[in-house]
């Protein structure tokens, strides 16, 4: 039992999407965090942490994703994403993974080899370049037609959204905070009794996800900060 128990693979789950706006279909976070579940409980591994970004496939500083990386360093883990071109669409960046070390898992193609790694590193970076084109074809022709983009005012609406974001950030920490001391009252005390009460009591993160551990010990540092 207790070798079996060591076996059990660790898995640091990764999303990413390119707007806010972006929907439950194909690539959305939705589809994306059933996938890699899926894939984890199929070879009846744990997701011990999971990490998304808001943000462009060619960009390769992405804060949550350099957090996820340590993460899979420090619990000798598995880094899993649904998709490969939800890791990156830039090609330097996918094959620098590959070659690091970083033990790399795709739900969707868990058996892949490195020929077709490479194929599909080659291909995300091929559909940015498609999708850039577009973007600037399509401003163009908003241009033509003399239509103004932008806010005129963006400066004040974008201070308004960081204070609304931050005064909204603020309640819902201190909201489950008083959950997790709800929680500890009725004996939960390790992070992840704690988390799996959460997800328990229906209770969900501020993006809407699961509770991990790592995820609680976040909320409680922040208080302690």
């Amino acid at each position: 039992m207790w070798f079996s128990l060591c076996m059990i693979e660790k898995f640091i789950a990764y999303q990413r999407v390119s707007t806010k706006s972006q929907g439950d279909a194909g690539n959305g976070l939705n589809a994306q965090k059933q996938l890699n579940e899926e894939y984890a409980n199929s070879v009846s591994g744990e997701i011990i942490a999971s990490f998304t970004d808001v943000e462009s496939g060619k960009k390769d500083e992405r804060a949550n994703l350099l957090l996820a990386i340590d993460e899979v360093k420090k619990v000798r883990g598995v880094l899993l994403v649904a998709k490969l071109d939800r890791l990156s669409r830039r090609c330097s960046l996918l094959f620098m993974l590959r070659e690091s070390g970083i033990d790399i898992r795709v739900a969707e193609r868990p058996s892949m080899s490195k020929l077709e790694f490479g194929i599909l590193a080659i291909l995300a970076e091929q559909e940015r370049d498609f999708i850039s084109t577009r973007t600037k074809q399509g401003l163009e022709q908003v241009k033509k037609r003399g239509i103004k983009l932008g806010n005129p005012k963006w400066k004040e609406s974008i201070g308004k959204a960081i204070d609304a974001n931050r005064q909204k950030a603020e309640g819902h920490r201190a909201k489950i905070i008083d959950e997790v001391e709800v929680l500890r009252r009725h004996g939960l005390k390790t992070l992840k009794e704690l988390a799996n009460g959460l997800n328990y009591r229906g209770i969900t993160t501020r993006t809407g996800g699961k509770w991990y551990p790592i995820t609680v010990k976040r909320v409680l540092d922040s208080k302690a900060a």
